[in-house]
């Protein structure tokens, strides 16, 4: 979430607002209209978002305006700078099962920064009093939150942190009161599914994104399709990884003990990733120690840690035992045996995250992984002992002292028996003797 100044075309700030990030890529924004638009309905010449509003790092960046509804004030803008950095986004949970069963009564809360109060991010609380229609198909949450300018164009969350709405509008009565209105959902659902086929078009005109690309709505989530493979942006660049957003719901609900909202997870994905900078990674740990308690610096972000000496990810369907690791191709590896399973992680299996039976085949399958290096094997019909090497290669260990004085006096029961049918996976380099 982030503060947005409308200027005039002397540079003058005209008037501002709270915007909030609505699409996974991090660059589209959903604002009230008339925070970015004059008296006469004309669009102001220049629209900034600003970081960190009110603090001392505060950074602001250039948006442009992609579409907008005057009649229901709503519209969404997008970021037109390429300095701007990349960030884990606090994206807002669209549960459209939270939506329905909303009830007069509901406690709710309203994000925004405030025309005072030094413009820092602040929390209206309040309840939902009502529904006012606003056409056939969609209506306004009517509200007892008691907000001010500045604050229209912030989210509003239900006690959960279900986001349903966006402020737009106040009135105060003659003898006090205040009544607060935020377009609903229902709507806005309608809004980003427009802000998808808008995205990929312009991305398609401008030679971006393959013809084929296409807007693909899945419950309140918009994400985009090519070639049979699901995307996070317009482009149709970054594929949706399903490996990683386990991992982020497994980490998410370790922490919070409770499972997140979808749509939260692939946002999180989005910018989460390996090569992760120390702001995205600090960022995703704060998020998680405001939300969920205290957290040690270090706890965090263990899941997407590779595994140290495989350097893998590991992972297993629903159906089956048969455990894989993922590497640095992108790959599932499988391990062929228990046995070469124990000689790299014994027998720990906590870090083996389980996927659907859909979410495991959008993996290609690599080579097998081989023997830890410096593990003892052989093969049945051959009577020789070898040492495994970097590189699944193997060296023959020619004659007893040197095996025991490299591996013991007890060097003949480490020894692990290779299947012939996978002894192809092996080099034979030359021989080991001391």
């Amino acid at each position: 979430m982030v503060q947005i100044v409308a200027y005039d075309n002397e540079e003058t700030e005209a008037q501002a607002g709270t915007a909030f990030f609505v699409d996974f890529s991090g660059n589209c924004l959903l604002t009230a209209t008339h925070v970015i638009v004059d008296s006469a309905g004309n669009l102001f010449d220049n629209l900034y978002i600003t970081l960190s509003a009110g603090e001392e790092n505060a950074a602001s960046y250039w948006v442009d305006f992609l579409i907008g509804y005057s009649d229901e004030d709503v519209s969404v803008v997008c970021l037109n700078d390429t300095t701007y950095p990349e960030i884990f986004h606090h994206y807002f949970p669209m549960n459209q099962d939270a939506f329905d069963a909303m009830e007069v009564g509901d406690d709710l809360t309203a994000l925004g920064y405030p025309s005072f109060g030094e413009e820092t991010v602040t929390a209206i609380f309040g309840q939902l009093t009502g529904f006012l229609p606003l056409s056939v198909e969609h209506g306004l949450l009517k509200t007892d939150l008691d907000v001010s300018g500045g604050i229209s164009g912030g989210p509003v969350l239900t006690e959960e942190k279900n986001f349903v709405g966006m402020m737009v509008a106040r009135n105060v009565g003659d003898e006090g009161g205040t009544v607060s209105y935020a377009t609903s959902l229902d709507f806005l659902n309608e809004v980003f599914s427009v802000m998808a086929d808008t995205l990929v078009t312009a991305a398609k005109e401008a030679g971006d994104a393959p013809e084929d690309c296409e807007a693909k709505v899945v419950g309140t989530t918009t994400l985009y399709t090519y070639a049979g493979r699901d995307y996070y942006d317009a482009y149709c660049s970054e594929e949706v990884d399903a490996l990683k957003e386990t991992l982020v719901a497994t980490e998410f609900e370790h922490w919070c003990d409770v499972e997140p909202d979808p749509s939260y997870v692939q946002s999180a994905v989005s910018v989460l990733d390996d090569e992760s900078s120390s702001l995205v990674l600090d960022d995703w740990r704060a998020y998680l120690d405001a939300l969920c308690g205290e957290l040690e610096a270090d706890d965090v972000y263990n899941y997407f840690t590779p595994s140290q000496e495989l350097g893998a990810i590991l992972i297993k369907g629903e159906t089956s035992s048969a455990v894989y690791a993922v590497l640095a191709d992108g790959k599932r590896h499988p391990f062929p045996n228990s046995a070469t399973y124990q000689t790299w992680y014994g027998e720990d299996f906590s870090g083996v995250s389980t996927l659907t039976s859909e979410q495991l085949a959008s993996y290609s399958i690599g080579k097998i992984v081989v023997y830890h290096p410096g593990t003892l094997v052989k093969i049945p019909s051959i009577p020789k002992v070898y040492v495994v090497t970097d590189d699944q290669e193997l060296r023959w260990v020619t004659d007893e002292t040197t095996a025991q004085t490299l591996f013991g006096n007890d060097w003949n029961t480490k020894v692990y028996d290779v299947p012939e049918s996978l002894f192809p996976n092996y080099k034979i380099v030359e021989d080991l003797s001391l």
